[in-house]
């Protein structure tokens, strides 16, 4: 749909880090060569995804870390 749209996804910004949040960005980084934003207050839950999975039943995958540490109040340029 992006590229009939003549789109590119630049930067994934992530709300926090919850598993349904975050479980494909790697997949999606992957595909789209997106870069991967997150608060840093919320690294402990990046890190022990796999533990999120398991408490949920889940599947396990793996993701890469966030390419950006977000601070609060950050403003985000568009474009």
């Amino acid at each position: 749909r992006l590229e009939t749209l003549g789109l590119k996804v630049v930067s994934i910004i992530h709300t926090h880090a919850h598993l349904d949040h975050f479980l494909a960005s790697g997949q999606l980084k992957e595909k789209t060569g997106a870069t991967l934003h997150l608060h840093k207050e919320d690294q402990f839950l990046w890190d022990n995804l796999e533990m999120q999975c398991g408490l949920f039943g889940v599947p396990y995958t793996p993701v890469p870390p966030p390419d950006r540490w977000l601070a609060d109040d950050e403003e985000l340029a568009c474009g």
